[in-house]
């Protein structure tokens, strides 16, 4: 039987109406031709790296593997890039072998990217949220030691391109700036019409959304003629990791010999990145956490992501950010006992802190009793239910 392929040609950046924008055409199995672009203010279209494919191959790799399709790459790529993707490729096919088959990526020119100037310093993947203002803030305060980078700019990516979300993203990304102004850095938005371009792809549905790390990462790809390294801030701590989209193994293979990726904070929980943040007013105020993300940049303010950040505020004795509108209540809390194991862990952190801190306030007591609800359904009504499925589906 003839293998699967999947076709990637034809790169080109243009400029329009103040927006850069680098694109590709892609040809999946199924024939549905798409052109994948990014774009991006035109100020920084001499930053971006023309005529390459590293970009792409990052952004389309893991459709290929869910899709059981090569990947044939008209275009240059980083022998070091594609060393490193063969073993990010056999440890995705490890940790989800029902999802992802071994694949070869084929390219026309193997070449290694030159640079003709001094790099600008360092880039990161900027979200406006908690670990990536904690990424910032304690690289630009020199807190690292030897590890500390000189981070120039800070990328936020738009993958729910439309008329709808539009307002949603700038109201977004303004908060963002301002966040990274504060601290001397530059703050660059992306827009990419990847998530369409899955959707063409027709491929096996994940919603444990494996491929948001690698498409984040491919955006920063299309500025490593001017940064030699990008960071990306973690959101597990060591102790506590499980696959993931963003893993701190994962992570540096994304890279080359040219443009490093480096995983950060991880030894660092979402408590201790609270207590270096709550002290610096523009993040306070500009933290965007929030699950929902459709609410013209606002915190709901009642979403586990939304409830967690608050508690977190709390634990370390800091009054409730501006970056929310109101303050949350014990009910709540009580509220969220339909999170998964990811939420518990969290919410489990922060009641450890509360304990350490001798906390006795009632939202503490109303979270022993969430975390308590949360292991009880998990460890007994979640089996149940599955049963009842089981025999649902037998009848």
């Amino acid at each position: 039987m003839m293998n699967k392929k999947i076709h990637i040609w034809d790169v080109n950046q243009t400029e329009t109406n103040g927006m850069s924008i680098i694109s590709a055409t892609v040809e999946p199995p199924n024939g549905k031709i798409s052109k994948l672009w990014y774009s991006f203010p035109a100020e920084y279209g001499c930053q971006a790296q023309e005529n390459r494919m590293d970009a792409f191959v990052i952004a389309t790799q893991l459709m290929a593997m869910n899709l059981g399709a090569d990947l044939y790459v008209h275009g240059r790529v980083a022998p070091s890039l594609l060393r490193n993707l063969e073993e990010y490729r056999a440890i995705w096919a490890c940790w989800r072998p029902s999802f992802y088959r071994p694949i070869d990526i084929k390219v026309d020119v193997e070449e290694e990217l030159l640079r003709t100037e001094k790099p600008l310093g360092n880039i990161m993947a900027f979200s406006g949220g908690l670990d990536a203002c904690f990424t910032a803030y304690r690289h630009a305060t020199h807190l690292c030691g030897r590890q500390n980078r000189n981070i120039k700019a800070g990328v936020l990516v738009n993958f729910n391109v439309s008329p709808d979300n539009d307002q949603n993203f700038q109201d977004w990304a303004e908060k963002s700036r301002k966040i990274l102004k504060s601290i001397g850095m530059e703050f660059i938005p992306v827009s990419t019409n990847l998530n369409s371009v899955v959707k063409t792809l027709e491929m096996r549905k994940n919603k444990l959304l494996d491929d948001f790390l690698p498409k984040v990462i491919s955006s920063l790809m299309l500025f490593q003629k001017s940064y030699d390294a990008a960071l990306i801030a973690s959101g597990a701590t060591y102790d506590n990791l499980s696959p993931w989209s963003t893993h701190p193994i994962t992570d540096p293979l994304l890279s080359h010999n040219a443009f490093e990726i480096i995983h950060d904070g991880a030894a660092f929980t979402r408590t201790d990145k609270t207590r270096v943040l709550k002290d610096w007013p523009e993040a306070l105020d500009n933290l965007y956490v929030c699950w929902k993300k459709d609410i013209n940049g606002v915190n709901c303010g009642k979403c586990p992501k939304c409830i967690r950040t608050i508690l977190n505020f709390r634990v370390v004795g800091a009054p409730l950010p501006g970056c929310f509108q109101e303050d949350i209540s014990d009910r709540d809390i009580l509220n969220q006992v339909k999170l998964g194991n990811n939420s518990l862990d969290s919410l489990k952190e922060i009641l450890s802190e509360a304990e350490k801190a001798s906390i006795t306030d009632s939202w503490v007591e109303a979270l022993r009793t969430c975390i308590q609800k949360i292991k009880f359904r998990q460890q007994f009504l979640s089996p149940i239910k599955q049963s009842f499925k089981k025999i649902s589906a037998m009848i």
